[in-house]
């Protein structure tokens, strides 16, 4: 559980985190404070999504096997960074989508 940045309590579940995306905003259940995660870490997967499309265009061949493995790896290191580098962030109720 990680801890709402309104109300301070734990009320935010792991996968409500892992499904976390800049561009919506989620209600925590204990107070109903807006929250979500911030915009920089779009970028920041951006980064990551060419750091290993390099690292595979030297190594590997992109066989149709390699790319299934390629889009593997991306997902777990998006959501290892999601729950340990990107914290949950308040969002204004009139900012919501």
């Amino acid at each position: 559980m990680y801890k709402c940045p309104h109300c301070g309590k734990k009320s935010i579940p792991l996968w409500k985190k892992l499904i976390m995306d800049p561009r919506y905003n989620y209600k925590c259940k204990e107070c109903g404070g807006y929250i979500n995660t911030p915009y920089y870490y779009i970028v920041l997967i951006s980064v990551v999504t060419l750091i290993v499309l390099y690292f595979s265009k030297e190594v590997l061949l992109f066989k149709a096997q390699q790319i299934k493995l390629e889009i593997i790896i991306l997902v777990v290191i998006f959501e290892i960074i999601n729950l340990i580098f990107i914290p949950v962030a308040k969002k204004d109720k009139t900012n919501s989508c």
